[in-house]
């Protein structure tokens, strides 16, 4: 998916990619267990194409209905894979990185969100 920048700034063109890679209801390695339902584990890979993009983590929910799920922390997400984190991107830079969100069984969708909360666009994720 190819994103154009309006929010959070003007003049961005960034193509994002997010897989849910994992469902699971397992403790996380290291024996954390999901205390909502399940952990959904989303791969995120992030390349400018154009300008200045700021990008986090913290920017992505898993909605499930109309409830959103925020991402866990690094700490849990790096159990899963190394974590996306937070930084900015000019054209030409790539980052990725794993998301973890802690949800009930069922699906939903992965979502980004802008910095007024508003989604930006999402990713559908079946049971």
């Amino acid at each position: 998916m190819t994103l154009f920048g309006e929010k959070p700034r003007p003049g961005f063109t960034i193509e994002m990619v997010v897989t849910v890679a994992q469902h699971t209801v397992a403790a996380s390695p290291g024996g954390i267990s999901p205390s909502t339902g399940e952990y959904e584990v989303a791969s995120v890979s992030i390349t400018g194409r154009k300008g200045s993009y700021p990008y986090a983590a913290t920017n992505f929910k898993f909605v499930v209905g109309n409830q959103p799920y925020p991402a866990l922390g690094e700490d849990i997400a790096a159990r899963f894979g190394p974590a996306l984190g937070q930084g900015a991107l000019t054209a030409g830079q790539s980052v990725k990185g794993t998301v973890a969100f802690d949800v009930p069984a069922g699906g939903g969708h992965v979502g980004i969100f802008d910095v007024s909360g508003a989604q930006i666009c999402g990713w559908p994720v079946a049971s």
